[in-house]
């Protein structure tokens, strides 16, 4: 099949690789794709992957913090624009999946006009306190359309934002470290009191629950931390249940701790929904979930309840992780199904693809 409609799609400062590689791909099937991002030291293996895709032209620009100071970011980051601009009648549409600074952002967003299309992935940012950001709602009235990856997000955003244009709801697809949709593991019931954590970990994720919760139990995390969290970080070096591995895993490492056999939990604080979700299903991890957001709106749509837990009680975090570990294979079990739904195949289907992009 030829195709000969072009949409750009633009993640300026490379915030979120994996979630746009899949993207990508789904979206390649049925035009080609003009990717705009920045050069970054994280998840630039996503970058090389995507070089082989024949309906994807590649346009790298230096914006990233880990590159460059926000200075030369900011003027790298116009110059994007710029060219967006110079080029937007060759584009269908024009798709951010993130803003960087709204200040300078929304006068080509204006001229962008009717192609200008934007990526909700949360209500408000991480620890924002309230229920409307304001540069969302400057978004929310010049975007043509906006799209949700989750359907916990849509609706909240609905709910607290005006109603402007169109809403798509494309939902987060499940995103497999290695590219493949398959697992290695055997299924065995588990009987250790190993809890993980795996991903960044940022002040709204919540491993902070390790210091008063959970003593009882070995506790293994796994990701860079923040350099704001690192008085958090020192006492947790000193607790003997507790190992840290302040680092990106590589690929490799991260694949095999994901097909071994353990029980994950995500003690987040605030998020609306999370990509460590969907890297977890990909491989049929049982986790526990406090009762925020994307991540425990799963397990309750999928009757998962009983992994859900309140970050203030105790008891309620240890029945949470004993019925996971006395519940292990079965979970495993509804998982190796239910994560079928969330193939990216499944969710941007052609149709859906041009209700949006025509």
């Amino acid at each position: 099949m030829e195709i000969n409609r072009i949409i750009a799609i633009i993640d300026p400062s490379s915030y979120s690789l994996p979630y746009d590689y899949f993207y990508l791909i789904e979206v390649s099937k049925y035009y080609k794709i003009d990717f705009y991002y920045s050069r970054t030291k994280y998840n630039y293996e996503y970058i090389d992957k995507l070089r082989n895709n024949d309906n994807i032209n590649l346009k790298e620009y230096n914006i990233s913090s880990s590159v460059v100071n926000k200075g030369i970011g900011l003027l790298s980051y116009i110059k994007m624009l710029s060219e967006i601009l110079l080029k937007k009648n060759r584009y269908n549409k024009i798709h951010f999946m993130w803003n960087l600074y709204l200040p300078v952002e929304q006068i080509f967003f204006k001229l962008y006009g009717d192609k200008f299309v934007f990526t909700f992935h949360n209500d408000v940012p991480h620890s924002f306190q309230g229920e409307i950001f304001e540069p969302y709602q400057k978004i929310n009235k010049l975007a043509q359309k906006k799209v949700f990856v989750s359907n916990f997000t849509k609706e909240k955003f609905i709910s607290n934002y005006q109603n402007y244009r169109q809403y798509y709801l494309l939902n987060h697809g499940i995103m497999p470290i290695d590219g493949e949709n398959k697992t290695c593991y055997e299924n065995k019931r588990m009987k250790d009191n190993t809890i993980y954590f795996w991903g960044r970990v940022e002040e709204y994720k919540g491993v902070d629950i390790f210091k008063d919760f959970l003593k009882n139990y070995s506790i293994k995390i796994y990701g860079k931390w923040n350099k704001e969290l690192l008085s958090l970080k020192s006492d947790l070096l000193n607790r003997k249940n507790i190992e840290l591995f302040d680092s990106y895993l590589p690929n490799a490492d991260l694949v095999k701790l994901l097909n071994e056999d353990n029980i994950f939990i995500l003690p987040y604080k605030d998020a609306t929904q999370s990509g460590v979700l969907y890297t977890l299903l990909a491989y049929e991890k049982v986790f526990i979930s406090s009762d925020v957001g994307e991540n425990s709106k799963f397990l309750k749509d999928n009757g998962f309840e009983k992994l859900i837990f309140n970050r203030e009680n105790k008891q309620s975090i240890i029945e949470a992780f004993e019925f996971a570990k006395n519940n292990y294979e079965d979970i495993k079990e509804k998982l190796s199904v239910i994560k079928n739904k969330y193939k990216w195949e499944n969710i941007m289907t052609e149709d859906k693809l041009k209700e949006l992009y025509e």
